[in-house]
């Protein structure tokens, strides 16, 4: 397998996974990209294959807003269940 392929899968793996959690908080590309601090259209941008890889500090960007979102709704249902 070729190094291009090689970032092509590993892209479409990282894509796919950050996808399932966004839809799973039911938010929109616009929505997340302005939670994560990015500019509104970045990660919609990103999932379109308009580039290959968030830069590492945009990366970490998204993942600290997919755990704070995804902390947010465990505690929203925990507060649902308790009333």
């Amino acid at each position: 397998m070729t190094e291009q392929k090689k970032n092509e899968v590993e892209r479409e793996r990282m894509v796919a996974s950050c996808e399932k959690r966004r839809q799973k908080l039911e938010i929109s590309l616009r929505g997340f990209s302005k939670e994560a601090g990015l500019e509104p259209s970045y990660y919609g941008h990103w999932v379109a294959g308009q580039f290959m890889f968030p830069s590492a500090q945009k990366l970490r960007k998204i993942h600290a807003a997919f755990e704070r979102l995804e902390q947010l709704e465990e505690f929203r249902a925990s507060l649902a269940e308790g009333t």
